[in-house]
């Protein structure tokens, strides 16, 4: 949204997921009413970010960014993008995890970075306490992430008397 793009698609899993929900409380906060169009609802994995960028490409006013549910969505999204025979239409793309192959994209992906060491630690000491006979209600912990910003997001541009290009 910093970078000027108002129609922002997500590529996910929506079915009780709270990147999900925390894409539609983001765009709302920021002014912008989720459209359902941008949206397409997938098992992660990198085929099916290669058909939703497919997808989207075939649409007339597609989103100009997107934020996917994980790195190996956006990877799928990515190689779409860099065969496709479509010169003008290159959305930015934002996604989580910071694998390490988004290091290696084309071009690199910029993506959320968990704390997968604490998270990991956390959900240990939670199953030691309740092995043990301790708490038994539902936790809910929110852990800093941080931006990996990287090549594949960019700023929205539109050009004068003609339809609007992303580069």
């Amino acid at each position: 949204m910093s970078c000027g793009h108002q129609k922002i698609g997500y590529v996910g899993d929506c079915h009780n997921e709270t990147r999900y929900v925390g894409y539609q409380e983001a765009l709302v906060h920021h002014g912008i009413a989720p459209d359902i169009d941008d949206v397409y609802d997938i098992t992660p994995n990198e085929k099916n970010g290669y058909q939703a960028m497919a997808y989207f490409s075939q649409q007339e006013t597609p989103p100009s960014a997107f934020y996917c549910a994980n790195d190996i969505l956006a990877i799928g999204m990515l190689k779409y993008l860099a065969q496709s025979k479509n010169w003008y239409y290159h959305p930015a793309v934002i996604s989580s995890d910071n694998i390490v192959e988004s290091q290696y994209t084309t071009p690199m992906l910029t993506t959320v970075s968990l704390p997968k060491a604490e998270m990991a630690h956390l959900a240990i000491q939670i199953l030691t306490d309740r092995m043990n006979g301790g708490h038994k209600a539902v936790v809910k912990t929110e852990l800093q992430s941080t931006l990996v910003i990287r090549q594949s997001v960019h700023q929205y541009v539109s050009t004068e008397n003609e339809p609007e290009y992303y580069i």
